[in-house]
């Protein structure tokens, strides 16, 4: 099989089963007893955990192989859905979420730079990176139906059970056609490390390239609590519908970044036009009527969240070294998760007051909205004016 298909059929079981979780996810923390502060500290948790293990991970996939860390990270995946799809409790939440944490670091960068490597790698990189987004949002909305179709007469903990399966199956793709399947890279680990710190404290663009990333995680405040939202005005079917226009809208922006305007000159544009797609609907929740006018304002902005990922890979893999890519990799994704945790713990301080208020969540999503759109438009102010090259 070629490494291209490879690739997406990777990225369909892999995002087939975070579907199945993405609509559920807080309402089944609210059922096990999860108050809103808490599920916030369930998910900082998630993201520092993440944090702590993408740089070691990234090191591991450099020195000992793409596919083995991809295979690794699928493994991980698998032993936390399963273990989530039992959780009655806070701690137990914690620690499934710690599991998974580790099997989202070996993935992160190291599926990216599996593909970027690969030597039958077909189209350009905006082309292969647009492609799996649009790839990945039909997924996520087929898990979607899948699961909340059978959270109806499973219960919502069901979900995470359908991640593990989905998950393994992702193992057996790994292990079968990923695994020892890429280019050798005979740099070391610390080796490795060394090169993507040097190369990222020189390189203008890849600092803006992190700076931009780190920006992305203000929208953790909307992952978290549209659900609840929604929840007050349509029932758990109609949830999960809209978690599917949605998607719906992801999988389009890929075939955005398909376009001209997605090559490697458009790349950055491309990152700040994303975060200001899905930072300026945030700032209209609180003053628009529900529910018509919110479906067009989530419907921008996840078509701003959907581009942001590819371009921001196509951004960075063109100006970087095969050898310490999955390294320098996981600094990016550290920057970004550094943000998605750093808003996390803002909220569970910011929202004990309003816990369990949906009226709370539009305000929090205009404050959020509001500094996106400024960390933005200050970035591209001052964005670098001569890329580097690799």
């Amino acid at each position: 099989m070629k490494s291209t298909t490879t690739y997406y059929l990777f990225t369909f079981l892999f995002r087939l089963g975070l579907g199945a979780t993405m609509s559920l996810y807080t309402p089944f923390l609210a059922d096990i007893g999860l108050t809103f502060a808490q599920i916030a500290t369930v998910n900082a948790v998630y993201w520092i955990a993440t944090l702590s293990f993408e740089i070691p991970t990234g090191m591991l996939a450099d020195g000992r192989g793409r596919g083995w860390s991809v295979m690794m990270g699928s493994l991980f995946y698998a032993a936390g859905g399963f273990w989530y799809s039992l959780a009655h409790g806070f701690w137990h939440a914690v620690s499934a979420e710690l599991i998974i944490a580790v099997g989202a670091a070996f993935i992160s960068g190291a599926l990216s730079s599996w593909i970027v490597d690969a030597p039958d790698r077909k189209g350009t990189l905006s082309h292969v990176f647009g492609t799996a987004t649009a790839i990945a949002g039909l997924a996520t909305v087929l898990g979607t139906l899948l699961g909340v179709h059978l959270a109806a007469p499973f219960g919502r903990g069901v979900a995470f059970a359908i991640e593990g399966m989905t998950a393994v199956l992702a193992f057996v793709v790994a292990a079968g056609l990923m695994r020892g399947k890429e280019l050798e890279h005979p740099m070391g680990e610390f080796d490795a490390l060394g090169r993507a710190f040097r190369h990222l404290r020189s390189s203008p663009t890849m600092l803006w390239a992190a700076a931009m990333q780190a920006s992305y995680g203000i929208f953790q405040t909307f992952n978290m609590f549209w659900a609840p939202l929604m929840l007050k005005h349509l029932d758990m079917n109609g949830v999960g519908y809209t978690w599917i226009g949605m998607y719906a809208v992801v999988a389009a922006s890929g075939f955005l970044v398909r376009t001209r305007f997605g090559q490697k000159d458009g790349t950055g544009a491309g990152m700040a036009l994303a975060l200001a797609f899905a930072a300026a609907p945030m700032l209209a929740f609180a003053i628009l009527p529900p529910l018509a006018a919110w479906f067009a304002l989530l419907a921008i902005h996840e078509l701003g969240r959907g581009a942001f990922a590819p371009f921001a890979d196509a951004y960075v893999h063109e100006r970087i070294e095969s050898g310490y890519r999955a390294t320098f990799s996981s600094l990016q994704s550290f920057a970004q998760e550094a943000g998605m945790a750093a808003t996390l713990v803002v909220l569970a301080f910011a929202m004990r007051p309003f816990d369990n208020d949906p009226r709370a969540i539009v305000w929090m999503w205009a404050i959020a909205g509001a500094v996106s759109l400024g960390v933005t438009a200050t970035l591209w102010v001052r964005r670098p004016r001569l890329p580097d090259a690799p």
